[in-house]
């Protein structure tokens, strides 16, 4: 898999470090940690601009948007 560092990933997302490292936080985005440096996987550069979409086209939160992203991921359950 490929990974991109902090400073790539913010070129790519259009987001800041600090808005980076909020939504760490938060656990609305995933990095893998090497050697002391985060980096994040193509899938969560992409994962990322979807929420981003979301927030900015349906007005959801970051939560909202990051949940509606990971349950169009999941196959639907038959029951």
């Amino acid at each position: 898999m490929h990974y991109v560092s902090l400073t790539n990933f913010c070129k790519e997302t259009g987001l800041s470090a600090d808005e980076v490292q909020d939504y760490e936080a938060r656990g609305i985005i995933r990095s893998t940690t090497k050697d002391g440096n985060c980096f994040y996987s193509r899938r969560e550069t992409y994962r990322a601009k979807g929420i981003l979409y979301f927030m900015r086209t349906l007005g959801l939160t970051a939560e909202e948007a990051a949940l509606k992203i990971d349950e169009q991921k999941m196959p639907a359950s038959r029951g």
